[in-house]
C-alpha cells in the first residue's frame, strides 16, 4: 500500500507539514532565545541601583539585569537631540526636523551618565536600558569631553529610557504561541505518517462507507491508466476528483459537485502585462470549495470532461449564482442541484 497513489500523496504532504512545522519551531527557539536575556528585563521590571551601585559598572553587556531604575542628584537640560529631516523634493532643502528623543546629562553623586528619554525633563529619577555609550552618541561625548572637568565625570554609559516599550511581550506571546504551532504541526505530521487513518481528509470518507473500502476502490480507479486524467494538482477518474493540496489531497466524489466555474488571473509587473493563471473552482455540497491552478492546455479539456461526469452541476460563472452560494440561500442551490443529480441518476 505504500506505493499507491494517495498513500504517496498522503506522505508527500505530511513530509510537508513536518518540515513546516521543524523550520516554524527552529526559528522561533531561535528568536526567543537571542532576545531571551530583553524579553526577562521587560517581563520582570526595573532593578533599583543606587548611584554608586551604577558608577561601578563598567561592562553593562555582561548585566543579565540591565533595566534598572536609579535617581541623580541633578539632571542638565538637553545636549542632544534625535529625530528625522524631511526633505523638499524640488530644492532638498530641509522643511522639517522631527525629534523622536531627546539626551541629557545625569549626576550621579561625583559621576555624570547621558539618558536618553522622548522629551527632556527636570526629573532626576530614570528607568531604562544600562547600556554603553551607542556610536550615534560617540561624537555627542567627544563633544562634551572637549570640558576637562566633565572629561573626568562623563562616564561611556547610556540609561536609554526608550528602550523598553513593550516590545518583549510582543515578541515572546508571538514566538511562543509559533513555537507552539510548529510543535503540533510535528505532533500531526508524525501521527499522519504512522496512521494514514489520522488524516481529516481520510476520515471524511466514512460519508461514502468503510473507509478501507472507500479507498480500495478509489485505488482501483486510479490504476486504471485509460479512465484517469492527471495534471498538476487533480486527479480525474470515473467518480472521483482528487486535488492535491500542500499538505495532502482532498478527495471528492462526482456526486458531490455542485458549481463549477473557470478562474483567470492575470498578471502584471509595474502595469506591463505578464502572462495569466488559469484556475478551476470546485464547489460540493458540503458547502466548501477549492481552487486548482491548471496548465492551459488542460484547461478546456478538464471542464468538458467533470462535464460529462456530472451534468447535475452548474457550470460557468454567474454573478447571481455566487451571490447565493455565499449567502443564507447556499443549501437551496445545493438542494436544487442534488435533485437533478437524482432525476438524472433515476431515469
Amino acid at each position: 500500500m505504500r506505493n499507491d497513489t494517495i498513500a504517496k500523496e498522503l506522505r508527500r504532504g505530511n513530509i510537508n507539514m513536518l518540515a513546516t512545522g521543524l523550520c516554524v519551531a527552529i526559528f522561533s527557539c531561535a528568536v526567543l532565545v537571542l532576545t531571551a536575556r530583553t524579553n526577562l528585563n521587560e517581563l520582570l521590571g526595573p532593578v533599583a541601583m543606587t548611584p554608586a551601585e551604577v558608577i561601578k559598572i563598567q561592562d553593562p553587556s555582561k548585566l543579565l539585569r540591565y533595566y534598572i531604575s536609579t535617581s541623580g542628584s541633578k539632571v542638565s537640560g538637553t545636549v542632544w537631540k534625535d529625530g528625522y529631516e524631511t526633505i523638499d523634493r524640488g530644492d532638498k532643502s530641509v522643511k522639517s526636523f522631527t525629534v523622536t528623543s531627546e539626551i541629557q546629562l545625569l549626576q550621579l553623586v561625583d559621576k555624570m551618565v547621558l539618558i536618553r528619554r522622548k522629551q527632556s525633563s527636570k526629573d532626576t529619577s530614570i528607568a531604562g536600558a544600562l547600556i554603553k555609550v551607542p556610536s550615534e552618541l560617540e561624537v555627542v561625548a567627544e563633544q562634551l569631553c572637549k570640558d576637562q572637568k566633565l572629561k573626568a565625570q562623563l562616564l561611556p554609559l547610556l540609561i536609554d529610557s526608550t528602550r523598553f516599550n513593550w516590545g518583549g511581550y510582543f515578541v515572546l506571546i508571538t514566538f511562543t504561541t509559533l513555537l507552539i504551532c510548529g510543535i503540533v504541526c510535528i505532533y500531526t505530521a508524525i501521527n499522519r505518517l504512522f496512521d494514514k487513518f489520522q488524516n481529516p481528509n481520510i476520515k471524511s470518507l466514512n460519508r461514502f462507507g468503510d473507509v478501507p473500502t472507500v479507498l480500495a476502490e478509489i485505488e482501483k480507479e486510479l490504476s486504471n491508466g485509460e479512465s484517469v486524467f492527471r495534471c498538476s494538482m487533480l486527479w480525474l477518474t470515473e467518480n472521483w476528483l482528487i486535488t492535491s493540496k500542500l499538505t495532502g489531497l482532498e478527495i471528492r466524489s462526482v456526486k458531490e459537485l455542485v458549481w463549477i466555474y473557470p478562474q483567470i488571473t492575470r498578471h502584471s509587473v509595474y502595469g506591463v502585462p505578464a502572462g495569466k493563471s488559469n484556475g478551476l473552482i470546485i464547489c460540493d455540497s458540503s458547502g466548501n470549495y477549492t481552487q486548482v491552478h491548471l496548465p492551459a492546455d488542460d484547461f478546456d479539456y478538464i471542464g468538458e470532461s467533470l462535464r460529462k461526469r456530472a451534468p447535475w452541476a452548474f457550470f460557468g460563472y454567474e454573478l447571481e449564482r455566487e451571490q447565493k452560494w455565499h449567502k443564507k440561500t447556499r443549501a437551496a442551490m445545493i438542494a436544487e442541484v442534488q435533485e437533478r443529480r437524482v432525476a438524472m441518476e433515476n431515469k
